[in-house]
């Protein structure tokens, strides 16, 4: 910046030789304000200019972005694109139902507006706009973008979209709902409100869905405990617990894995959610699990894989029915320690056969088998366990 004590200083030296060419006082002093000037002449003519462009006129402009040559305006008559600095403006509302635009937000090529009836998206330079406003109210003074989220206050909150605009959630917490301003520092976006400050929001690195923090599996006996912990979750509304085998015992393919669960998520939340499942899963071996991760959009992203192994019995074993006495089903139980042909059967007091439950080859592992003694008369039955040498028999009762 040009200092002015300086450039009168320069210039001293004149006023000292006008005082002395013109001792009359009149003279001198005309002299010296024409100095005056000229110095302020000069120093006006160092300083940067502004300068009007070609437009838009007549409109209140309140927003710009800016997309490599391309500078928008938005303006109270819509979004205006100057492609050559300033010096041209285009009108470029084409499928902008609402021209009163607060905001403008770039992101690769999509250009979003966020105007008086919602946000706008035109993926073309503003050639066409289609309204993104699906759980979105009111009128949108701000918008930023952060990685994949775009940020848009209302006076109803601050709303979040992870889909370009397809669909909006609210952050819930805020209890000053009248935003006009956002911005996003490091980790955190900050809200600017109507006459209550402003409000920080910590933001994780990656919120589409969930920030999963653990995701683990262990076995105990025949069964496998699956735990999962997110440290937040936006827009989350499921999680499909996914389970499967390795094809010869190292690789997995996509046909391989199965839904085993789907567990409702928090939704929106700020603060770590615990979660498990716990799986029967019967056959001995090497179990691989994983979570599908879904959006209320139905986007989802899967976790990492957990792996457990699931060891074979110790011993050959037949459990008693749950519950006993039954009606009309129950469970049986059992378990065998080596691959085997099994039979499990149901008799009457009599001896007599009454049903066949299993009747096949069988690998290690624990099974459970439901009996419906639905057409049966009450009383006392037995069923009977058959796997290479074993034998063993129960006695349950059926109460109606």
């Amino acid at each position: 910046m040009i200092n002015i004590t300086l450039y009168f200083k320069k210039y001293s030296y004149l006023f000292t030789l006008i005082n002395y060419i013109f001792p009359n006082f009149r003279e001198a002093v005309l002299y010296e304000k024409f100095l005056v000037l000229l110095v302020l002449g000069l120093l006006t003519s160092a300083f940067p200019q502004w300068v009007p462009t070609n437009g838009p006129y007549g409109e209140n402009i309140t927003c710009f972005a800016v997309s490599g040559s391309n500078l928008f305006a938005g303006t109270s008559g819509g979004v205006f694109l100057s492609t050559n600095n300033g010096i041209e403006w285009a009108c470029i509302n084409n499928d902008l139902t609402n021209i009163s635009v607060y905001a403008l937000a770039v992101s690769g090529s999509n250009l979003f507006a966020g105007t008086n009836g919602g946000v706008y998206l035109s993926t073309n330079s503003g050639t066409n706009w289609t309204a993104v406003n699906t759980g979105l109210a009111n009128s949108v003074y701000a918008l930023v973008i952060s990685g994949t989220n775009l940020f848009a206050t209302t006076f109803g909150g601050v709303y979040l979209s992870t889909n370009n605009g397809t669909s909006w959630t609210v952050l819930n917490g805020l209890t000053a709902t009248n935003v006009y301003a956002l911005a996003t520092v490091g980790s955190n976006l900050f809200a600017g409100t109507v006459g209550v400050g402003i409000w920080k929001y910590p933001l994780p690195n990656e919120l589409l869905p969930v920030e999963l923090t653990s995701f683990t599996a262990y076995s105990k006996g025949s069964t496998v405990t699956i735990k999962w912990e997110t440290a937040t979750e936006v827009n989350s509304a499921l999680f499909e617990l996914e389970k499967s085998q390795p094809i010869s015992g190292t690789q997995l393919n996509n046909e391989s894995w199965q839904k085993i669960a789907s567990i409702k998520a928090a939704g929106n939340s700020n603060s770590p959610k615990n979660y498990s499942f716990v799986d029967e899963t019967t056959i001995a071996g090497k179990y691989c699990y994983r979570l599908k991760m879904i959006d209320n959009d139905g986007s989802f992203k899967y976790s990492s894989v957990a792996e457990t192994n699931v060891s074979a019995p110790d011993n050959f074993m037949l459990g008693q029915n749950y519950p006993n006495p039954f009606n009309p089903s129950t469970v049986i139980n059992y378990k065998i320690p080596a691959s085997s042909p099994v039979t499990l059967k149901v008799f009457n007091t009599l001896g007599k056969e009454i049903a066949t439950l299993v009747n096949t080859d069988k690998p290690a592992g624990s099974y459970n088998v439901t009996f419906d003694g639905s057409g049966l008369s009450s009383g006392i039955y037995y069923y009977q366990l058959k796997a290479g040498s074993f034998m063993e028999t129960k006695k349950f009762e059926l109460l109606k």
